[in-house]
């Protein structure tokens, strides 16, 4: 292609995404006219508690069920609790869960996920910080009547298994982040451990490891700080510390397919990096994949990236760059994030002097597959009861018209849950 084609076709792409973004304008009006977000809920532990229990550092939320991890709980044995929404609208904790054999430091609740009647709960400083991931099963209609299933190891050192966990849309699989687990090569490369789910999770064991290919892989790469996994067995895997070139901490997120790469085969597929990336951004800092729609966030750029894509084969220019309507310095927008149907949910806990902020944009997906998807904010939601220091946005999670956010330092870092209903 010649360089004055390629001109006429960014011209045409460039006015494409105009009239795509003027109908989006239209769209997100009558979004915002028709239904506005509103806060449903705080929750908050029922135990006695003791400053830094960090109670909401990690969130998840399936329909009207919510899953809030509280590591540092009783010196870091840690706990989840699970909240369930009654028909008046309330929601009611009505489970916890701890580690079967608790011990100081195992920061149970490092992690959690839920999908259909399991709940997966990471807890990475397990066994001389190997790290765990642990399976609990619903045996009723409600999570008042569950039990513990499975413990899933990755019988490596220091490999902090837990730091991050998901489960698949189908509930057959569990995709686990181990950032600190280390090559001969690369320390603290990282990796994320699969596991197929057998006899309803009575046992398991580990159906593949998922690492950078030896040419892309570099030290204190922290691949498995975040993870993802769509139905199709479509994972997505984040690198925050990975290196570009020989001495630029950028980032980054590996694809992986199974069958291409899955199952101990040393062989990612696309690895996307931020449109222009910069020292120190952590991109890759936190995934969501919920095909076709991926968003990555980052530790510190103040961006989040959505991607529409309906194959693995992903052009790092097809991205929509998300950013905060309303910028407050350091705001850390984009630190946490997750997306469902085009619709994509980012945190900021550094707004409004570390109150935090969560971010709701709409996307419609692109008419041209060679352009990226158009993305608006419809809705910016805090805290009713909010404070200088809470962190509200530090996770997130989605599910339909549900949203959850984490706030692991209200009241003297015994922390919060704040859940909203966005229709």
């Amino acid at each position: 292609m010649t360089k004055g084609t390629k001109q006429r076709h960014s011209l045409e792409r460039w006015l494409a995404r105009l009239a795509a973004a003027a109908l989006l304008s239209a769209s997100v009006a009558t979004h915002v006219a028709r239904a506005q977000c509103v806060q449903d809920e705080e929750v908050q532990s029922d135990q006695t508690l003791m400053n830094d229990e960090l109670f909401g550092e990690k969130v998840a939320i399936q329909d009207a069920t919510a899953v809030v991890g509280a590591r540092m709980e009783n010196g870091g044995r840690g706990a989840a609790y699970v909240y369930e929404r009654d028909m008046s609208g309330n929601w009611n904790q009505v489970a916890r869960f701890t580690q079967p054999s608790p011990q100081a430091g195992d920061m149970f609740g490092s992690a959690v996920a839920i999908e259909g009647d399991t709940i997966v709960v990471g807890a990475y400083g397990v066994s001389n910080q190997s790290g765990a991931l642990f399976v609990f099963v619903r045996t009723g209609s409600s999570w008042d009547t569950s039990e513990f299933r499975a413990t899933l190891t990755a019988n490596a050192a220091y490999a902090r298994l837990g730091f991050s966990v998901d489960i698949s849309d189908n509930g057959q699989t569990i995709i686990g982040g181990a950032p600190g687990w280390s090559d001969p090569a690369n320390a603290q490369v990282g990796c994320a451990y699969t596991y197929i789910k057998p006899l309803a999770w009575r046992s398991a064991t580990n159906s593949g490891q998922l690492v950078m290919t030896p040419t892309e892989a570099s030290a204190r790469a922290y691949l498995g700080f975040s993870v993802s996994i769509a139905s199709d067995d479509r994972a997505l895997v984040g690198a925050p510390g990975h290196w570009l070139g020989s001495d630029s901490t950028v980032g980054s997120a590996c694809m992986f397919v199974r069958g291409q790469g899955w199952f101990g085969v040393k062989n990612s597929l696309p690895i996307l990096r931020a449109p222009s990336p910069a020292v120190g951004e952590g991109f890759g800092r936190d995934v969501a994949i919920a095909v076709p729609w991926i968003a990555i966030g980052t530790g510190n750029a103040g961006e989040a990236y959505v991607y529409h894509a309906q194959t693995v084969i992903i052009d790092d220019e097809e991205v929509a760059v998300l950013t905060s309507s309303d910028p407050d310095g350091d705001d850390r927008f984009g630190f946490s994030v997750d997306i469902r149907d085009g619709r994509a949910v980012v945190g900021s806990h550094y707004q409004q002097d570390i109150q935090g902020a969560v971010f709701v944009h709409e996307c419609l997906e692109p008419s041209d597959s060679d352009d990226p998807p158009t993305c608006a904010e419809v809705a910016s939601l805090t805290a009713t009861n909010g404070v200088d220091g809470d962190a509200l946005g530090w996770d997130v999670a989605l599910s339909d018209t549900r949203i959850i956010a984490g706030a692991p330092f209200t009241d003297g870092q015994e922390g919060s849950a704040y859940l909203f209903t966005c229709p």
